[in-house]
């Protein structure tokens, strides 16, 4: 008999074969029904939402199998277990990182009033991963439809005015020429949301 560490990493190349396949949702649907996934783990087993989550993924161009990993009950356990890559572990680890942090943003309430650009703001401060965010909203975590829209269209957004007009303008290259480059961003990534027009010049 296999060994259970055995037995995983054979049911992972089966899994990623199996989600490559455009019968993937039946494919769990028995794997359910049969009990298969217990073999991964028991809340995957059990996670009626399952079908959704890895859909999403699919439609983000993530590796599905982190969906089924960052499902589990231990996410790192299962991941050392399936021996999946360096690269695999960094995202399920960002991930984590960043559902701690929409959890306190939450309990603190501290986004409620957030503009979009002070989400891109406190995003990229954390310096999380396009694919880690890309799990989180896989996962539906908290405020994940903010995270697609960043993921979408915010993170694109950039200065209506580049730096090479602005020190064509008698801006001196420097740390506030930066400066002026992000605020510029932040007004225009809002003034997109709101849908209005707004003249954007530098101060």
């Amino acid at each position: 008999l296999l060994a259970p560490a055995s037995l995983a990493i054979r049911l992972r190349f089966e899994i990623e074969i199996l989600l490559k396949e455009e019968t993937w949702e039946q494919s769990i649907d028995l794997l359910q029904k049969w009990g298969g996934l217990v073999l991964l783990d028991s809340k995957i087993q059990n996670d009626l939402q399952i079908k959704s989550k890895i859909s999403l993924a699919l439609k983000l161009n993530l590796e599905p199998l982190y969906v089924l990993i960052s499902t589990s009950n231990n996410p790192i356990n299962l991941a050392n277990r399936l021996k999946i890559t360096l690269r695999g572990h960094k995202i399920l680890k960002e991930q984590i990182e960043l559902e701690k942090w929409l959890e306190k943003v939450r309990s603190k309430k501290e986004h409620v009033n957030w503009s979009p650009s002070q989400w891109c703001q406190e995003l990229e401060a954390g310096q999380w991963s396009q694919e880690a965010i890309a799990l989180a909203i896989s996962l539906k975590l908290e405020n994940w439809e903010t995270l697609l829209i960043w993921l979408d269209k915010w993170r694109h957004m950039k200065s209506p005015i580049s730096a090479q007009e602005l020190i064509k303008q008698g801006w001196e290259p420097g740390p506030k020429l930066g400066a002026e480059i992000a605020r510029l961003r932040k007004v225009y990534i809002d003034s997109q949301d709101k849908r209005k027009k707004k003249n954007i010049n530098p101060t």
